[in-house]
């Protein structure tokens, strides 16, 4: 019997085939080519765990400041530019530098939002699933413990006496998104619209 294969695609990936095939076609069929704002979410992405690191002393993330955190992003950065030269779609130092500095936002938002929460229980967790019959790799980018009354205030539904309903876990799978973090919420949004944003 022959093994079924397990193809690895990405949730965004599933959304742009569904958005405009001709466009997940053409970012299949330019192998390696990139451009500046992919690049930067993928560096977004990797640069992360390197927060979560544990260190040699008890603190919250691996670098000490958030100002060390944004110096080895732009080091990080510099480097995948680099590693990148004729890769890049449309290359210019403009576009470079913005990204640049996006993905700082990111960075910068990521180390606020995050600091005084627990560490993530998983970072870039794999999982396997088939969905309509069809074997799918995909890549978790957080795995969250979250309490019992976030959870009553978010899904209420998931909550009977007190207690979370059989089947489910007090988690919360979390998908990051550099647009969001690089531009992030205003202070006078909603709180329905910071939901809706993070």
């Amino acid at each position: 019997m022959a093994k079924s294969r397990w193809f690895r695609i990405s949730k965004s990936s599933m959304e742009t085939y569904q958005r405009c095939p001709r466009q997940w076609f053409y970012s299949r069929k330019l192998p390696g080519k990139t451009d500046y704002r992919r690049l930067c979410g993928t560096e977004v992405h990797r640069f992360v765990p390197q927060l979560h690191k544990r260190s040699s002393e008890p603190r919250p993330f691996f670098y000490k400041t958030k100002r060390s955190a944004l110096n080895a992003w732009f080091f990080r950065w510099q480097k995948a530019l680099e590693d990148s030269q004729g890769r890049i779609i449309l290359p210019s130092v403009e576009e470079a530098k913005k990204f640049g500095n996006i993905g700082a936002g990111c960075v910068s938002r990521y180390w606020d939002d995050n600091l005084g929460l627990p560490r993530p229980l998983q970072i870039e967790k794999m999982y396997r699933w088939k969905i309509l019959g069809v074997p799918i790799v995909g890549v978790f980018d957080q795995v969250r413990s979250m309490s019992l009354d976030f959870i009553a205030k978010k899904r209420p539904e998931l909550i009977e006496n007190g207690k979370l309903r059989p089947g489910y876990d007090p988690v919360a799978i979390v998908d990051l998104k550099t647009e969001y973090l690089g531009n992030g919420y205003q202070a006078e949004n909603s709180s329905e619209e910071k939901a809706r944003i993070q």
